[in-house]
């Protein structure tokens, strides 16, 4: 965890003057509130696919549980990216 606060602090210092570098927040005309639900739903909605698709036993014959992966990053894209940049990940959206 300290080293992804330092990691976090020394991209900050790094891409300062880049205006897009680091951007978390809600897009404009949205509130915090609705890009923590949208982040909320996804992930949750992530989560469940990859737990039963990925990592159940009777989907272990199965190829198909990378395009079901797939296609809910896909709709997390389409869905929540315009409201709060569809991170999805609050590691990575912190830093």
């Amino acid at each position: 965890t300290l080293a992804g606060a330092l990691a976090g602090i020394l991209a900050r210092a790094i891409f300062k003057s880049s205006e897009f570098a680091l951007a978390l927040g809600p897009a404009d005309g949205f509130e915090w509130w609705q890009a923590g639900v949208c982040e909320l739903v996804y992930t949750f909605m992530l989560c469940f696919v990859v737990l039963n698709t990925a990592c159940a036993a009777a989907n272990a014959s199965s190829q198909f549980y990378g395009l079901s992966i797939g296609l809910v990053i896909v709709a997390g894209a389409f869905g929540a990216g315009a409201v709060s940049g569809g991170c999805f990940n609050p590691a990575v959206a912190f830093g």
